[in-house]
């Protein structure tokens, strides 16, 4: 449950609260409980209302990212590698690198700890405690690709379905 706290002046005998200070700091939500307390300060009395209001709704999921070829293929890698790194320090995974960022990391392929700077997500604190492991994985995922020689390809199925096809060289 969220709380608002509203400060009005009390009203005059025969005047009513300023409703549209009440709508405007509460708008539709869902009040769930209510207290009211008035306060004696220099400035006059005042009211002071207390609203439970209903908990925001969660926020829906971001989308999976839209990738394709190398680029998905070493995005599910780096986000494999997030979710083992996060799940051994009893992290949830967001909280380490988000998908949008594995991903940026997954189409740019920094080479430096500078480069991820640039990336959304990373700033100063999560390139010290995760960039040279993020850049480690990053280069073992492209390394394994090069020695198979592989080359993930999107294709669409007949019925228009995206599909990927991993080819190996011999």
């Amino acid at each position: 449950m969220k709380l608002e706290i509203l400060s009005l002046p009390v009203p005059a005998p025969g005047e009513t609260i300023d409703d549209d200070a009440l709508t405007e700091a509460v708008g539709a939500a869902d009040i769930k409980s209510f207290e009211s307390h008035v306060i004696h300060g220099a400035g006059g009395p005042r009211l002071v209302l207390v609203l439970g209001l209903a908990a925001a709704t969660r926020r829906v999921r971001a989308p999976e990212p839209t990738l394709s070829g190398d680029d998905r293929h070493l995005f599910d890698g780096l986000r494999a590698w997030r979710n083992g790194f996060a799940q051994s320090r009893g992290l949830a995974p967001y909280l380490v690198l988000s998908n949008r960022t594995l991903a940026a990391v997954a189409t740019t392929r920094p080479r430096a700890i500078d480069a991820l700077l640039t990336l959304p997500g990373i700033g100063e604190a999560k390139a010290a405690l995760y960039g040279a492991e993020l850049l480690l994985q990053l280069e073992g995922l492209e390394a394994d690709l090069a020695q198979t020689g592989a080359r993930v390809t999107a294709a669409n199925d007949a019925d228009g379905a995206k599909t990927q096809v991993v080819t190996a060289s011999a």
